[in-house]
């Protein structure tokens, strides 16, 4: 019998792994907002209790995607990751504003 899809991963720390692995520049501004976005999607994905591993993926994908080598120090790259973030911020705002009402039901 296989066991059941586990919900409780530690996102923040999984992810710091990936984007070590995946050899990404660990300094500068857009470094600073890929950790943004991993605290973020962190604490959004505890209020939706889906501390999986495929949002774990789906995370470093959206992360990984239109980066390059060049891009690391461009405006457009950062404008990308600031609108990652500010997407993941109002989630955090809809699921803390409703998340009451969840409970008590």
């Amino acid at each position: 019998m296989p066991s059941a899809p586990r919900n409780d991963l530690n996102v923040s720390r999984r992810l710091r792994r990936m984007l070590k692995a995946s050899g990404l520049p660990r300094i500068g501004y857009a470094h600073w907002l890929r950790m943004r976005y991993v605290e973020l999607t962190h604490v959004l994905l505890i209020l939706q209790r889906q501390c999986t591993r495929g949002r774990i993926v789906m995370a470093m994908r959206d992360l990984l995607e239109g980066w390059a080598d060049t891009e690391e120090v461009q405006p457009d790259y950062h404008r990308r990751l600031l609108n990652l973030i500010r997407g993941v911020e109002s989630q955090i705002e809809l699921w803390v504003y409703y998340l009451p009402a969840f409970n008590r039901s």
